[in-house]
């Protein structure tokens, strides 16, 4: 940090390349950090979901290449290519309702394709 008549301002590492801007991150540069999210942050937003690669090893019924992803409160969204079906749950479950924790996603996911 520096200070100018009494203003504080921070350097603002906007320009570089990803790396000389990683490397200042794992310094503890917090403007580095600011000027990597700025960059990527909508791109890493729009694609951060989960796919499935091994119905097996998940203890999965959907199939491979089904993406889903999961929010707060207990949203949770998938879409199985391979069978067609995009499946939205909107609910008020909190953390039972998220596809990473909770149970209801995995317990949904089961009675559909056990219907199918």
């Amino acid at each position: 940090m520096y200070r100018d008549t009494g203003v504080v301002t921070m350097p603002q590492p906007t320009t570089g390349d990803d790396s000389s801007l990683l490397a200042l991150v794992k310094s503890g540069d917090e403007q580095a950090m600011a000027a990597l999210y700025d960059r990527y942050s909508t791109v890493v937003y729009s694609v951060s979901l989960r796919v499935l690669r091994d119905p097996a090893a998940a203890q999965s019924p959907e199939s491979p290449g089904t993406w889903r992803w999961g929010g707060a409160y207990g949203h949770s969204w998938f879409v199985d290519p391979a069978q067609g079906l995009s499946v939205v749950a909107l609910t008020n479950t909190a953390l039972e309702g998220m596809s990473n924790w909770g149970r209801f996603p995995a317990d949904l996911s089961r009675a559909l394709y056990a219907a199918l």
